[in-house]
């Protein structure tokens, strides 16, 4: 979530020559001065609406927060690959032959395709690759480039004669400036993206839903993955809960139960886009069903009504012996009812208590 707190309260641990990326949202009518701001404190890598990223000296984050151009600072949103797996037989299914065998191949089209990174020498794709754009400033290969060649590659199966472009984003405003570069350019036919962000709101009024949907006035179409959460790795209910109580998930059960060995993250979020005035915290417990105890929680509970969006998120350490955690949502400061989401990622396994409505992910919800 959240983890830099905003501008107004900025602090840091101890004064350190580490430069650190960031997004700062601008104060409203304020986005060029917020940026002439972070230029002269650092480098400023995109600009999308009132979201600069910019990286910046540890020790500057203070005095930044304290420039009235800028109304909050915090850590950039990374997306989740949403695809776990890339088969070739999938034309079968699709029964992409038979357009294959009235020459439909994809000749004379342009596909985008957005991901952390790509080897544009990948065998499968790289006589198809016309170009390669960067927009994370590490280049083209410098993040995990196989998902990106993966679903490359399966665009290249099911149009064996496109041209490809590959772009290379992480962030969200990185994100959404990628998708304002292609939807300027009119020869890109088709763009793919296999992501999904989250700590965003799911209507279609984030900076990336607004980024694409700037594509309805060009000639691209946009294909996004709807995210890998219909199987029992989302739960959202609409209710108010009193200040300082437990979420409960179903039939008076505040534990939302999950058993893994392996790693995972617990997002929740909340619809509360506009105003952020009400709050909520995420946390997660091991429990231990031979002695019926709980352990210390690992807490997300960042201040919403200083100005941070509606969302937590808790990151657990696989262990490699298969453990019982409970993941609860509690109330801090709330006097509405709002819709709550939690999101089960990078896991193995699913909720106790699930539901697949509204568990499509940002880009797909524009």
């Amino acid at each position: 979530s959240d983890t830099l707190l905003p501008a107004d309260t900025v602090e840091t641990a101890g004064q350190t020559s580490r430069s650190v990326t960031v997004i700062a949202t601008a104060t409203e009518g304020n986005a060029s001065a917020a940026e002439t701001v972070l230029a002269d404190n650092g480098t400023v890598e995109h600009q999308y609406g009132a979201q600069i990223q910019a990286t910046v000296p540890q020790h500057n984050l203070s005095a930044l927060g304290a420039d009235p151009a800028i109304a909050a600072i915090r850590e950039p949103r990374e997306p989740s690959q949403a695809q776990d797996d890339f088969v070739s037989e999938g034309l079968d299914p699709i029964n992409a032959q038979s357009v294959h065998d009235a020459d439909v191949t994809g000749a004379n089209t342009t596909v985008a395709v957005i991901d952390f990174g790509f080897n544009p020498n990948h065998s499968p794709i790289a006589d198809d690759v016309v170009e390669t754009r960067d927009f994370t400033g590490d280049g083209i290969s410098a993040g995990s480039t196989t998902h990106g060649d993966g679903t490359a590659e399966i665009v290249a199966d099911v149009a064996p004669d496109t041209e490809l472009i590959l772009v290379s984003i992480d962030t969200g405003v990185e994100f959404a400036t990628a998708a304002e570069w292609i939807n300027q350019h009119d020869e890109i036919d088709v763009a793919v993206a296999s992501l999904a962000y989250y700590g965003y709101p799911q209507d279609g009024s984030s900076i990336i839903g607004d980024a694409i949907e700037t594509g309805a006035q060009s000639d691209t179409t946009w294909v996004v993955a709807a995210g890998n959460h219909g199987d029992g790795t989302h739960w959202y209910d609409t209710e108010l809960t009193s200040d300082e109580d437990l979420v409960e998930f179903e039939d008076g059960d505040t534990c939302n139960w999950v058993v893994t060995e392996q790693s995972f993250t617990a997002t929740l979020q909340w619809d509360d886009w506009d105003n952020t005035d009400q709050r909520y915290g995420l946390a997660v417990y091991e429990y231990d069903p031979a002695s019926d105890e709980f352990s210390a929680p690992t807490v997300s509970n960042v201040n919403q009504l200083t100005g941070f969006s509606p969302w937590e998120q808790v990151t657990v350490s696989g262990t490699g012996v298969e453990r019982v955690y409970c993941i609860t949502a509690f109330a801090d400061t709330t006097d509405e009812e709002v819709t709550l989401d939690l999101f089960l990622r990078e896991s193995d396994t699913n909720l106790a208590y699930a539901s697949p409505e509204r568990g499509i992910t940002v880009p797909a919800t524009h």
